[in-house]
């Protein structure tokens, strides 16, 4: 029997380069982690969520790409935190701010958190479609 690696089953053949590659690698394990993270949080209370957000910071596996996934899946609570945590922000502070619909604080926000210029754009909809506010108008 063939030994089948995870490359036959998340890597779309037609990705070329390494950082293609890499980058198709990191979004399949953000996926299946927020997967995870959804199921094992789900009905925790919110310092149990900033709990977990804080160990996945110490970890060093609280990335952007794993921020966009939860944002995604509509993880509103584990988002604040994980936005707090990436930038040294209140968490109360950065609750307002993506409840207000501050498109611009919460652009400059972004930035500080590491999400880059290319993620951007998905991260501010995926923001917009979670707490249903006016986010996306600075793009």
């Amino acid at each position: 029997m063939e030994h089948l690696s995870s490359q036959h089953f998340i890597l779309d053949p037609n990705l070329k380069s390494r950082a293609e590659r890499a980058q198709a690698l990191e979004n399949a394990y953000a996926d299946a982690l927020s997967e995870a993270l959804c199921y094992q949080l789900d009905g925790a209370s919110p310092n149990r969520i900033h709990a977990k957000a804080i160990e996945l910071k110490v970890t060093r596996k609280l990335t952007p790409t794993l921020m966009l996934a939860m944002v995604r899946r509509g993880a509103a609570v584990f988002t604040e935190s994980a936005i707090a945590l990436s930038t040294g922000r209140a968490l109360l502070e950065i609750r307002d701010m993506l409840n207000g619909g501050d498109a611009q604080n919460l652009e400059a926000t972004l930035h500080a958190a590491s999400i880059d210029g290319t993620m951007l754009p998905a991260f501010m909809a995926a923001v917009q479609e979670c707490y249903g506010n006016c986010a996306s108008r600075a793009l």
